[in-house]
């Protein structure tokens, strides 16, 4: 065994916040469990897996970063749990979207 070798571990915690900084939920991802089921990939899973107790009754808007950001998974939120949600999307996760260029928006 060669003893300079890394070897990971840890978990990774994953909160659902208010706009006041309280946690209302919390997930601790351990690499193990029910993530490869799902077709979203861990983010999505995290996210579905935080946001299915949000009341549907009250208008409730959900803000993330660009890890979560991806559009199979905000159209998830808006049919299934009628969630509204904002985040910042990567380039390599706009699918077939096709967007105007730089140029254009710059006008």
């Amino acid at each position: 065994m060669n003893s300079d070798k890394v070897h990971s571990w840890g978990v990774k915690v994953f909160t659902r916040a208010g706009i006041s900084g309280v946690v209302y939920d919390i997930d601790i991802y351990t690499r193990q469990g029910t993530v490869a089921v799902c077709t979203m990939g861990q983010g999505g899973y995290v996210e579905l897996c935080l946001a299915q107790n949000i009341p549907k009754i009250i208008n409730y808007r959900v803000f993330f970063d660009n890890f979560y950001t991806f559009f199979e998974f905000i159209e998830n939120l808006r049919d299934e749990y009628e969630i509204d949600s904002c985040g910042v999307i990567r380039s390599n996760r706009l699918g077939e979207a096709v967007l105007s260029s730089d140029s254009k928006t710059k006008k």
